[in-house]
This record gives structure tokens, sequence and C-alpha cells, in this order.
């Protein structure tokens, strides 16, 4: 899978589309969160979930600092595949090291829940 280039990181996976409000507030805190944690083996990795040329017109307008993937044409639906079952955006999946997930959210992150999650994520590791 696309996801393979980062086996052995932290992958924070951030499902989202340029028409939706919360996606757009939170990346930033997303760039910041993989710029102040790359050195830990973390890596931010979003999913647009929506039409290629649109997400591509949106980020030449808005660097968001980490890779963004197109998930909108994938069958399944990655979203699905990573338990949003509702079909709504944003949703976050916390994977480990080992691409096992270890956490999932439906709507915007905040910064506390960052953290718990690289806690988590940190707690995971084989020993």
């Amino acid at each position: 899978t696309a996801l393979a280039r980062w086996h052995g990181k932290v992958v924070l996976l951030n499902f989202w589309a340029s028409w939706c409000v919360p996606c757009l507030k939170e990346m930033p805190m997303l760039a910041k969160f993989q710029h102040d944690h790359a050195a830990d083996g973390v890596q931010v990795v979003g999913v647009a979930m929506e039409q290629p040329q649109s997400a591509a017109v949106f980020l030449k307008r808005v660097a968001v600092g980490y890779p963004v993937l197109t998930g909108i044409d994938a069958d399944p639906v990655p979203t699905t595949v990573f338990g949003d079952t509702a079909g709504l955006l944003p949703y976050s999946v916390l994977i480990d090291r080992d691409g096992r997930i270890l956490a999932t959210k439906l709507g915007p992150l905040d910064e506390g829940l960052l953290d718990d999650w690289l806690y988590q994520a940190a707690s995971a590791r084989p020993k």
C-alpha cells in the first residue's frame, strides 16, 4: 500500500477535503505537529477525499508541510477501511510503527489529543 513507505514510523493519517472547514482549521496544527515530531519518527500523512484536481489546486495555494495522498477513487474507500463508517470528515487514524491502528478520531483533533496519541504511540513501541 501507499503507507508501506512509512513502515517503522508512527503515522498520523488525516482524511480531509478542501471544502471541510474543520479540516482546514486543523491543518496548521498538523503541520506544526509534523515539524515538531519528525525527528521522533512521526509522519503526518493527509488523505484528500475529493477529486485529485481539486486537492491539487488547494495544495498549490496552501502549503501543508506533510505528504498528501488522494483517496477518493480508491476501492474500498480508505476512510471505511480505517473505521470511519459514517464517511464524515475530518477523520484521523494513529498507526504504530508496526502498522497497527492505535486510535481513531472522527472530527477535529486538538493539541491535547495529539500529545496523548504521541504518548500512546511511544508506549506501544516494542521493548
